[in-house]
């Protein structure tokens, strides 16, 4: 079993994350961060590897959050973003040398399983 820290500031995407991750038998949500800062404080008490979904948040960036728990607690880390912003691979590439494991871009409508479908028949 795998346990999971998602790190994202919107509660709507929360839930949805959580309603995603915990579909995976192998995977279990242990906590939900709303900005950096509770990141760190719940991967030292939760000892679970983080899900962040969003790479700008609220007091401390998910760059410097990477940053700190791969210094203070070394923790698996997973960033998805839907962003597709100029400066994403600079970003990316900062993220992978702070200790994150990987950095995906995807766009929510590309995981639906119709999306195929709906793309083709507009």
């Amino acid at each position: 079993m795998i346990k999971v820290l998602i790190v994202e500031n919107s509660l709507a995407m929360q839930q949805a994350l959580r309603h995603a991750i915990s579909s995976d038998p192998m995977l279990t949500v242990v906590g939900v961060a709303s900005d950096g800062e509770e990141a760190l404080e719940a991967v030292k008490e939760l000892h679970s590897g983080c899900y962040c979904n969003a790479w700008q948040m609220p007091k401390l960036t998910v760059l410097e959050a990477t940053r700190i728990i791969m210094e203070t607690t070394p923790t698996p880390i997973v960033i998805v973003t839907g962003s597709v912003a100029a400066n994403d691979a600079a970003v990316s590439f900062r993220m992978i040398e702070a200790g994150a494991l990987c950095n995906n871009t995807t766009t929510p409508s590309a995981d639906h399983p119709d999306y195929e479908n709906k793309r083709h028949s507009s």
